[in-house]
């Protein structure tokens, strides 16, 4: 469960970061690029630098879908694996009688 949680947290940086860098982009018109490249390889793309400001937005927006698709998967196993364990433990506590 820790490499969930660890790839959660691990997709909600990169989540906040590419929101930042599109919503700077979105009131200025002016992309930082290194800051969106950089968010980019993080999540294990090596964008070419060549790529338009608008391609490498929709890079970001593409991959942060994929982040909270991905996230809602990992929490679903999550819960189920906290489920599973909760029965576990309920069964734990249940008393025993011997017969």
């Amino acid at each position: 469960m820790e490499k969930i949680a660890q790839r959660m947290a691990e997709r909600a940086e990169y989540v906040s970061e590419a929101t930042d860098v599109i919503h700077d982009w979105e009131i200025d018109r002016k992309l930082d690029r290194e800051r969106a490249l950089e968010a980019l390889r993080r999540r294990g793309i090596d964008a070419d630098g060549k790529l338009s400001d608008a391609q490498l937005i929709e890079l970001l927006r593409r991959e942060q879908r994929r982040a909270l698709e991905e996230d809602a998967e990992d929490s679903a196993a999550y819960e189920e694996w906290k489920r599973k364990r909760e029965e576990h433990l309920q069964k734990d506590r249940e008393p025993t009688f011997p017969f």
